[in-house]
């Protein structure tokens, strides 16, 4: 997806965004994206912004595309991973569910996205506790710390015993990527910032 143009969502607040990640750059403008990596137009060479892939974790930024109109051309529909949506009468928790504890990676990612953006009338902590046992899994753990990053920061997350499940689950890693989104996590929540 891509951010709309409005006031208080979307392309307007790519600056705040950025600058929450350690971007200071103001030609660069973060039009999707989840911290962890975003894409964004950049105007660093010019007033045709090229659009380039910011990796947060890596601290690199790849020019993909020449200009929008390239990337526009190299969006495609994957054969493998089509979107079908709610059946007839199933329910958003019914399908996030059934995604959430698949056997299969993509549609488990897929269904901790729709469970995390649907929490106004999903429950948090079926979410989290799934996601937990995710985080011995190289291939899922990425997922799972993000979402619960972002539930806690969103403040979302309110369970105490849950919170100290995943601080201890980071603790136990020894990657870069853990103790970042650690000292993150924790030092919003000590310092009293409230998300936007």
């Amino acid at each position: 997806s891509i951010m709309g143009v409005s006031l208080y969502e979307g392309l307007v607040e790519s600056k705040i965004l950025l600058k929450e990640w350690g971007v200071e750059d103001e030609r660069l403008i973060a039009f999707t994206g989840d911290g962890h990596y975003f894409l964004m137009f950049d105007y660093r060479d010019g007033l045709i912004p090229k659009i380039a892939l910011l990796d947060t974790t890596a601290e690199k930024i790849d020019v993909l595309f020449d200009s929008f109109d390239r990337f526009n051309e190299a969006l495609c529909v994957s054969e493998t991973d089509s979107f079908v949506g709610l059946s007839e009468g199933e329910t958003l928790l019914d399908y996030a569910q059934n995604l959430l504890y698949s056997e299969v990676t993509s549609e488990k990612t897929f269904g901790a996205n729709i469970w995390l953006n649907s929490l106004d009338v999903l429950d948090v902590k079926e979410l989290v506790v799934e996601l937990l046992t995710w985080m011995d899994d190289d291939t899922l753990r990425e997922t799972a710390i993000s979402t619960i990053q972002s539930t806690i920061i969103s403040r979302r997350l309110r369970q105490k015993e849950l919170i100290e499940a995943f601080f201890s689950s980071l603790l136990k890693r020894d990657d870069a990527y853990s103790k970042q989104c650690y000292e993150e996590t924790t030092y919003i929540l000590e310092n009293g910032i409230e998300p936007d």
